[in-house]
């Protein structure tokens, strides 16, 4: 899982100092396994599917973050789900 420095996994911190929380609890489980099949770039639908489901996980508009945030924010969310206990500070 990315480095979180002690800090609660689910927290991204994005190049200029924002907190995202990413919920996976936000979306449902067919519309995770959508995420997870990941971008389709031939199609500005399946890009704007994808940034809305990911903008539900972390309750900001993805479709507005830096190419780095972006990318940071989508590798947290597929960590997350294939270790969700690691990711629970509890």
């Amino acid at each position: 899982m990315a480095e979180t420095n002690g800090a609660d996994p689910r927290t991204v911190v994005l190049e200029d100092g924002r907190e995202l929380r990413i919920d996976l609890n936000a979306i449902s489980w067919a519309e995770y396994r959508e995420l997870a099949r990941g971008v389709d770039y031939d199609s500005d639908e399946g890009v704007a599917r994808f940034d809305a489901l990911l903008s539900k996980v972390v309750g900001e508009d993805a479709g507005n973050l830096g190419a780095l945030d972006h990318r940071l924010v989508v590798r947290r969310v597929h960590e997350i789900y294939a270790d969700p206990v690691k990711a629970d500070p509890n």
